[in-house]
């Protein structure tokens, strides 16, 4: 399982959310030079763990309480378990990005270690329709089996409480470095934080537009499961409309 990380920053007074397949952890790096003393990150994979530039006295390490840990994008509520009231006063950031272009995203990510880039764009439509329509939606049993919550097409729930959202503000995955300027500004960052390409090479280099792996019912399916962040931020199919989220502090 792999290791993807949180930031609680005590210096900073800001708890960031990663939330799935939305360039979360070239903010993680992004904003690891920002990290003082007694400030908590949580490790990512070995080769991006060398580039990470963080202060002296920063904790890379997944802090525990009773058995729960912080990691594998940890949600609100395990950060809020192991710290506490600790966090209650801190301004929640999260990232944001369009859930139908998420969720091809995801998929090729899921399939990177089999021939998909390679097969045929019908084989891949087919195959995606699939995976979207098995692992997308969450249940009950997702909190026992947890790889299929990895695969979730909605990330609400993890910057929620109580199903209400609760970040102060949302990095979107469209303006990745205009909103990581506004953060830095709204966090009084000395210096602006410069997202790495952390990953790429996933989907097909001849990528199609995301649009064309749907037909109307799976573009209607993805849309019911992430309704919240459709609301939340004005996302639309066409990938036209600019994300806004209402309640940002900045």
């Amino acid at each position: 399982m792999e290791n993807r990380p949180v930031i609680v920053s005590f210096s900073k007074n800001f708890l960031l959310i990663k939330t799935r397949k939305t360039a979360g952890t070239s903010v993680e790096l992004a904003l690891s030079p920002f990290l003082a003393a007694g400030d908590v990150a949580t490790p990512i994979n070995p080769k991006e763990e060398e580039t990470r530039n963080a202060g002296e006295g920063v904790l890379i390490g997944r802090p525990a309480r009773l058995g729960i840990s912080l990691r594998d994008h940890s949600p609100l509520w395990r950060a809020r378990f192991v710290y506490g009231r600790r966090i209650d006063d801190m301004r929640i950031v999260t990232i944001a990005r369009n859930p139908w272009d998420r969720a091809v995203s995801q998929f090729f990510w899921t399939m990177r270690r089999t021939d998909m880039r390679a097969r045929d764009f019908g084989d891949q439509r087919a195959a995606f329709a699939k995976y979207t329509r098995t692992y997308g939606p969450r249940g009950p049993l997702d909190w026992v089996y947890g790889r299929k919550r990895q695969r979730a097409l909605s990330n609400h729930h993890m910057y929620s409480r109580n199903g209400e959202n609760q970040a102060a503000f949302v990095i979107f995955f469209e303006r990745l470095e205009e909103d990581l300027a506004r953060l830095g500004a709204g966090l009084g960052l000395e210096g602006r934080p410069v997202p790495p390409n952390a990953k790429s090479g996933i989907r097909p280099k001849t990528a199609r537009r995301w649009q064309e792996y749907y037909d109307d019912d799976l573009r209607d399916f993805v849309a019911r499961h992430c309704r919240r962040e459709i609301e939340d931020y004005g996302y639309d199919f066409a990938g036209e409309a600019a994300p806004e989220y209402r309640k940002s502090l900045w």
